[in-house]
């Protein structure tokens, strides 16, 4: 199967099809590989996918399936330097970058159901969001200290477009989006 390079503008649609229809598959997250995409033990398939282009345009993240996790990774543009950001058991997919550059938000735990955000110098990361149903897309907002997320509410499929401080305080919907 070819896969072909995806723009930036597309990565909100590839986190709601990764996030909320293969992530609410995501449990253990050991994979084995068949035809190029991951599948992994528990359910669920993953890509590796979610790009996004630092503010500076020196740097990307990204999440990958490569160790049998899904994990981030951030990647120099030439290239040259790859760097392993999470290493947990559990999914971590869809990350963006800060407007500073300083931290990334993703998408982490079973069902992808929890946001967080790592510190890229010393990669601690704290968990922003927990929900009873999955979420995706987390991503800054220009302040630096929102985040704008999908969540699915109570169950159904239905999204509803949220915000959330990051410090994990302020949680509210802004809008439903079916």
């Amino acid at each position: 199967m070819m896969h072909t390079p995806v723009s930036i503008n597309m990565n909100i649609q590839l986190c709601l099809v990764i996030g909320v229809v293969c992530g609410a598959t995501f449990s253990g997250c050991r994979a084995e590989m068949d035809s190029g995409i991951q599948h992994y033990r528990n359910g669920g398939s993953y890509f590796g996918t979610s790009p996004s282009r630092s503010a500076d345009g020196m740097s990307f993240v990204y999440s990958s399936p490569r160790t049998g996790n899904g994990d981030i990774y951030k990647v120099d543009v030439d290239g040259t330097t790859t760097t392993r950001l999470t290493s947990d058991e559990m999914c971590e997919y869809c990350p963006s970058y800060s407007p500073d550059g300083k931290n990334v938000v993703f998408i982490s735990g079973t069902y992808g159901r929890q946001i967080n955000v790592m510190n890229l110098e010393t990669l601690d990361s704290s968990r922003v969001f927990s929900g009873n149903f999955p979420v995706s897309h987390p991503e800054f907002m220009p302040n630096g200290e929102t985040i704008l997320f999908l969540k699915e509410s109570k169950g159904r499929g239905v999204g509803t477009i949220a915000l959330i401080d990051r410090d994990g305080s302020k949680d509210r919907e802004i809008s439903q989006t079916w």
